[in-house]
């Protein structure tokens, strides 16, 4: 099975999306990381998802397997934004700490991207993350009739923090998990 890493916009999150890779690197067959176009360093908008959605469209059309999808922060608006025009569905994704109030302060139709979304998925959650606390995730996504899904809290990344002990401990902890989860969600 393929896996499709999707990084957030910021520099830090590149950090992350790439000890993610070395991390899922022994658990996958082939491993895609895709690489905004967007300057990261810059607010994004709508326009900016539907330009890098039709950028991840590419490269999914490619993909002649099954494959997943492990999405982060604004990475996720790209994932659901691209996954709503296509055909081959992923089969599972995997979305770190999704947005959900900047996407609205952005004018990003979050609503919209995750209504009726029926992919089998995983979406861990920052115990103190500022946007959206698990109970109100949860809420959210039922509210939605989002089906298929499944939460984790993780309680160990403060706020702008992107330092080595926490992927230590994410990995250490929670690996067998997630590679579990994304085999057999």
């Amino acid at each position: 099975m393929k896996l499709i890493l999707i990084q957030g916009f910021n520099q830090y999150q590149k950090i992350w999306i790439d000890n993610i890779f070395k991390h899922f690197d022994l658990y996958f067959d082939d491993i895609i990381l895709f690489e905004h176009k967007k300057n990261m360093s810059k607010v994004i908008n709508n326009n900016d998802i539907n330009n890098e959605a039709k950028e991840l469209t590419k490269i999914i059309n490619n993909c002649n397997d099954n494959y997943a999808i492990f999405a982060q922060t604004t990475g996720i608006f790209v994932t659901l934004k691209a996954i709503k025009n296509i055909k081959k569905k992923p089969f599972k994704c995997v979305f770190l700490d999704i947005p959900i109030i900047r996407a609205r302060i952005n004018n990003i139709p979050i609503d919209i991207l995750l209504k009726n979304h029926n992919i089998n998925t995983l979406f861990i959650q920052n115990k103190i993350d500022p946007d959206f606390l698990l109970h109100e995730l949860y809420a959210y996504l039922k509210k939605l009739k989002i089906k298929n899904f499944k939460l984790i809290e993780l309680n160990t990344i403060p706020e702008n923090s992107n330092d080595v002990k926490i992927f230590n401990h994410l990995f250490s902890n929670y690996m067998f998990y997630l590679n579990s989860i994304i085999r057999n969600l």
